[in-house]
């Protein structure tokens, strides 16, 4: 149904802060195939390494869709079990089409939007922060396009490969690996 790659703005202000990805696609961590529903696929998240407190910005237009701002959870382990506990802060943004953004780990109490506000590309949605399940990954935002739909009446989501009109390195976690020892 989606088989273009997007190009959008990248999620945050790259002239306050460089770009560094810390698990691209298909990560070891969490940005795989094997989850559970609702997220049927996360291989094509990316995660950027970012100090708390950044800003997050809209990668496009759209309408605010779902919003958690109160999570005070923060995980940082590899034991799914009890990552399941840890709620992140997060904004989700409809882009039409059955397309939805979704930016994840924020800072409690620093969204500045509202569900069912219309957004542009690059407006503040929020702050970075350690919240929900950042596994052994330091301070990042965790960004990702998915596409929705439902089969058996049940939601299922499969992430969507996503590139950045202001970055042009590599995406895939283990070519990110290769740079980073080159």
């Amino acid at each position: 149904m989606h088989d273009e790659e997007f190009r959008c703005a990248l999620p945050f202000d790259a002239s306050r802060h460089p770009i560094e990805i810390v698990q691209g696609r298909h990560g070891p961590y969490s940005h795989f195939a094997e989850r559970q529903p609702p997220f049927k696929d996360l291989s094509y998240a990316i995660d950027f390494r970012l100090p708390v407190g950044a800003s997050i910005l809209a990668v496009c237009r759209g309408r605010v869709r779902t919003i958690l701002d109160v999570s005070t959870s923060c995980y940082r382990g590899m034991d799914r079990r009890e990552a399941s506990e840890a709620w992140p802060n997060l904004v989700v943004v409809d882009c039409g089409g059955e397309i939805l953004d979704a930016y994840i780990h924020l800072l409690r109490g620093s969204v500045r939007v509202q569900v069912g506000q219309c957004i542009e590309e690059g407006q503040l949605l929020g702050q970075v922060g350690d919240s929900g399940w950042v596994g052994p990954i330091s301070t990042h935002l965790h960004f990702q396009r998915y596409s929705y739909g439902t089969q058996s009446r049940r939601l299922q989501m499969q992430t969507l490969p996503i590139s950045f009109r202001d970055y042009d390195g590599p995406l895939e976690h283990q070519d990110l690996l290769v740079c980073a020892h080159v």
